[in-house]
């Protein structure tokens, strides 16, 4: 008797370890992770997933404002800035992708302008959005901070 005990035991340790398994499955097919494949990107995204992609490391965080009672929202359909009205989800979701496609094609779009270890000014940066090759945006190139 006691030898069956101790084999249901097992077998729901094992299925425990496998329910556990699982959910990470799941989570990270919905996490930052899964924003490498750039059509995956869409109104969905999650903000928090967009900051925390590992193609923007080092400054994800400065994509949207940093303090957090600027904007609100949970996704890139959703956002809601406070000192701006006129968001156009498709168009936030397509500057997202542009953003993604130029880091992973090794071009540098954010550049720190202040020593790293200044925490006066550690959250600013420019970043760089090149124009297309002879527009006019291409010869007046846009610096946002």
């Amino acid at each position: 008797m006691a030898h069956d005990r101790s084999e249901g035991i097992d077998v729901l340790i094992i299925m425990k370890n496998l329910l556990a398994v699982l959910t990470l499955c799941l989570l990270s097919a919905t996490s930052a992770y899964s924003l490498d494949n750039i059509d995956a990107v869409d109104e969905h995204t999650k903000i928090y997933d967009v900051i925390n992609n590992p193609s923007f490391e080092g400054f994800g965080r400065l994509i949207f404002p940093v303090d957090k009672n600027y904007y609100h929202g949970s996704t890139l359909g959703d956002l809601r800035l406070t000192w701006y009205g006129n968001i156009k989800p498709a168009r936030t979701v397509e500057i997202i992708k542009y953003m993604l496609e130029q880091v992973q094609q090794g071009k540098q779009i954010f550049y720190s302008i202040y020593p790293e270890n200044d925490p006066r000014v550690k959250d600013t940066g420019l970043f760089f959005f090149r124009g297309k090759a002879g527009s006019q945006d291409h010869r007046h190139s846009r610096w946002l901070a």
